[in-house]
């Protein structure tokens, strides 16, 4: 049985600005990770949580006090190894958010809020090349 570890990471993101505000801005602290899994292996979700831990995404908002803003997530995204092609990609989909994306954020007193993200990686076939899988994905809040 053969190991390999897979990590999402977090690559780019979206600044958004309203004329009155101050510019909404975002940061990456952590990212999704999925750990190491044998080949074979059911799917597995990693949910957004509350609270930074060791396997979800966490990112920093920033922007004016007390400002709503939304929060929009991908549909899906693709992890590979080497050069990517068959049995060389795992899908991950099933994106959540804390807070909810499609639901507004709220910035705090403290100018800013964290965002949580989780994910499902899609089951590993037994013929799944093993090795470091990795991707990105991409996080947009808009005033």
């Amino acid at each position: 049985m053969r190991i390999f570890r897979d990590i999402l990471v977090v690559f780019w993101v979206f600044f958004g600005q309203s004329a009155s505000a101050a510019p909404l801005g975002i940061s990456v602290i952590s990212n999704l990770s999925f750990g190491s899994a044998p080949q074979g292996s059911p799917a597995l979700t990693i949910p957004p949580g509350t609270a930074e831990t060791a396997q979800n995404a966490s990112f920093k908002v920033t922007g004016t006090k007390n400002a709503a803003y939304t929060i929009t997530l991908p549909a899906s995204a693709t992890m590979t190894t080497g050069a990517g092609g068959a049995n060389r990609t795992i899908t991950i989909n099933s994106f959540q958010s804390f807070p909810a994306a499609g639901a507004n954020g709220m910035i705090q007193n403290n100018g800013q809020q964290m965002i949580y993200v989780g994910a499902t990686r899609a089951a590993l076939a037994f013929s799944q090349v093993p090795g470091a899988y990795s991707g990105t994905f991409t996080v947009t809040v808009v005033y």
